[in-house]
């Protein structure tokens, strides 16, 4: 039979450590999301899904299964407010419409599995065009 070695076993708490608190199963915090591109009144962003976990076993148990965007304009609203979940781990890029011309927005977004819902990621802010193309 086979044995986890001490260096197995260390990769394997390092990775739970790196994907969220020890024994709560909690998803990482994830990087902010980027500009994919804006218009007069959209803005699309995505992100990136956090790396596989080492182990099967990891995996099924803390994977994650959706992500939450959040966004508030930078003009009145003061906290930021969940505008999109997603269908799937698949699912990394959304575009918010019926925005104002020339306005800043600020996005965050967080990872989601079975257990839990993870810490936001940081705050990126993206201003739509002052133009209509």
């Amino acid at each position: 039979s086979a044995t986890a070695t001490t260096g197995d076993s260390q990769k394997v708490e390092e990775a739970v450590n790196s994907f969220g608190a020890v024994g709560t199963g909690d998803p990482p915090k994830m990087k902010e999301p980027t500009l994919v591109g804006a218009t007069s009144d959209s803005i699309t962003v995505k992100w990136e899904a956090p790396p596989p976990l080492p182990s099967q076993q990891l995996q099924q148990q803390l994977h994650v299964t959706q992500f939450t965007l959040f966004h508030r304009s930078t003009t009145g609203e003061e906290a930021l407010k969940e505008c999109f979940s997603s269908g799937g781990p698949d699912q990394t890029e959304f575009t918010l419409s019926g925005l104002e011309r020339d306005t800043e927005h600020c996005f965050a977004v967080c990872a989601g599995n079975a257990i839990s819902r993870g810490p936001l990621s940081e705050v990126a802010t993206f201003r739509t065009k002052n133009w209509v193309e």
